[in-house]
């Protein structure tokens, strides 16, 4: 059985003797989007092909045309709804660590139980009610911990 991977592997392994490089690169990134793999699965694939697979300037503007067409709408897609999930949880995790640097400067050495509380917060906004409690908090029950 053929795999997504095995497919674009291959094809970085035999880029010599192809003669048309942006066309074998759109053909890979086709051959991904249309796996049936995971998005995370995709992203992971379309990254290794651009990151192993480059273009001099002349093949990356015309790999660029070929990219404008309708049917790689859904690469583009499927990186920026991977890119906007993991800003998004690289904010949250940010506002984790300040808050837990934070308590600490503020009440001293956090317990576990206290520390675990703030790393199963899951959202930015969540954090950021307990940022807003901290500012005026005499202790972590007036932050909500």
């Amino acid at each position: 059985m053929t795999t997504p991977l095995g497919v674009a592997l291959a094809a970085l392994m035999s880029r010599a003797r192809y003669r048309d490089p942006p066309l074998l690169r759109h053909q890979m990134l086709r051959w991904v989007m249309t796996s049936g793999l995971d998005d995370a699965r995709k992203l992971l694939l379309v990254n290794i092909i651009e990151t192993y697979f480059e273009l001099s300037d002349d093949e990356q503007r015309r790999f660029d045309r070929l990219l404008s067409r309708k049917e790689f709408r859904a690469v583009q897609e499927v990186k920026e709804t991977w890119l906007d999930r993991a800003r998004a949880e690289a904010v949250v995790e940010d506002k984790r660590e300040t808050l837990l640097r934070l308590l600490t400067a503020k009440f001293g050495a956090l317990s576990s139980d206290t520390i675990a509380k703030v790393k199963a917060v899951p959202s930015a906004a969540e954090l950021d009610e307990y940022l807003d409690h901290f500012v005026a908090a005499e202790s972590l029950e007036d932050v909500g911990l």
